[in-house]
């Protein structure tokens, strides 16, 4: 590992350089409400019928996705063209997602920053 720091005033640092970080996947029991950074893989077992909902940013398609690892399942929110990508059976994997109470239960999001793939 090496790195370079430039600062070039109090308010700004730059970084040049590699840094090793190592991602930490979760299981679905580790899940808590309020978590950020969440990446974690597990199997779509089930996914809802696609409904339409008003956003703030206009009407959307929104359908919800049943996950499973080895230690439980949980709920994950599919939106727009996401829905047609995923279907029961595929493994995905999920990068910087964050966790959400929904009618009392965890519910994993994906979001604007996070990222969602088949494995």
């Amino acid at each position: 590992m090496w790195w370079r720091i430039y600062v070039q005033n109090p308010k700004s640092l730059y970084i040049d350089g590699w840094i090793n970080c190592e991602v930490v996947m979760l299981k679905i029991s580790d899940l808590k409400p309020g978590m950020r950074n969440v990446n974690l893989k597990a199997r779509i077992i089930e996914v809802s019928e696609p409904r339409n909902v008003s956003t703030r940013f206009g009407s959307a398609k929104v359908a919800d996705a049943t996950i499973q690892d080895e230690t439980g399942t949980t709920q994950l929110s599919l939106w727009n063209e996401q829905i047609s990508r995923f279907s029961v059976g595929d493994t995905v994997v999920i990068s910087n997602g964050y966790t959400t109470t929904f009618r009392g239960k965890i519910q994993v999001n994906i979001g604007r920053y996070g990222k969602i793939s088949k494995e």
